[in-house]
């Protein structure tokens, strides 16, 4: 036998058990999050192994990777209802039972519209009514949101608000709607508002903020001023938005 005929023999069946040895360690869980495929390719003068990323595996990866990030923001942002109620009755409004009466309110409340901070989206089910230091506090989260936005991508995105003052007639619309709704909410007293986390407002329509990328930036900003007790903040999934109450 040819020392040349020795060789490719020699060379295949080291091939052959490198692939076995791969295959073996990929079977096992020893691998990264970019699990690979091995393909064994052969030439009339040598043996290639070639390892192909698994597109599938990869996209599970990133699934997987999403679910644990909103794990993660719906375990930190998660303030009892309890504690958003207590504050908001000790330095809210009355409760009032609808826009009439919402003008001879105990407490000054001012009316908010949307504006270079934040867009008030379409209220079915509350008013555009905020004690004067919430609507100080929601217009500081939008201004930082928006300036956080165009600092890292060179377009501005204002935050939506979707529910702020809700009277004692909206409440009872809402429960015949949904039968979750809480009947003592904190909306009820001029301190709580509502900020979705799924959709965001572009001052230039050709660029659409990514909703992930807008939650994180929306969390960021959330978790310094709650950490600085300035805010309780509950994540809503299901209403997917931001609840948050000014302390």
């Amino acid at each position: 036998m040819s020392r040349l005929r020795k060789h490719k023999i020699y060379l295949f069946i080291f091939s052959l058990l490198a692939a076995i040895f791969l295959t073996i360690w990929l079977l096992s869980g020893n691998r990264s999050p970019y699990s690979s495929t091995v393909a064994i390719s052969f030439t009339s003068s040598d043996t290639a192994i070639t390892i192909v990323p698994s597109q599938k595996t990869v996209s599970s990866d990133v699934k997987t990777r999403k679910k644990v990030v909103k794990r993660t923001i719906q375990s930190e942002f998660s303030d009892k209802q309890k504690l958003h109620l207590a504050v908001a009755f000790d330095k809210g409004i009355e409760p009032v039972s609808d826009l009439k009466s919402a003008y001879n309110v105990r407490l000054p409340i001012v009316l908010i519209y949307s504006n270079e901070a934040y867009d008030i989206d379409s209220l079915k089910h509350s008013l555009p009514f905020l004690q004067p230091d919430a609507a100080e506090m929601l217009m500081r989260i939008g201004t930082l949101f928006s300036d956080s936005v165009t600092s890292r991508f060179g377009h501005r995105s204002r935050i939506r608000v979707t529910s702020v003052l809700r009277t004692d007639g909206a409440i009872s619309r809402l429960r015949r709607l949904n039968r979750n709704a809480v009947e003592n909410s904190a909306h009820r007293y001029g301190r709580t508002f509502d900020i979705s986390y799924r959709n965001f407002t572009p001052d230039d329509s050709t660029y659409i903020l990514n909703s992930e990328i807008g939650k994180n930036i929306l969390a960021n900003v959330l978790r310094k001023l709650r950490n600085d007790s300035l805010v309780y903040v509950k994540y809503e999934y299901k209403q997917g938005c931001f609840h948050i109450t000014v302390r």
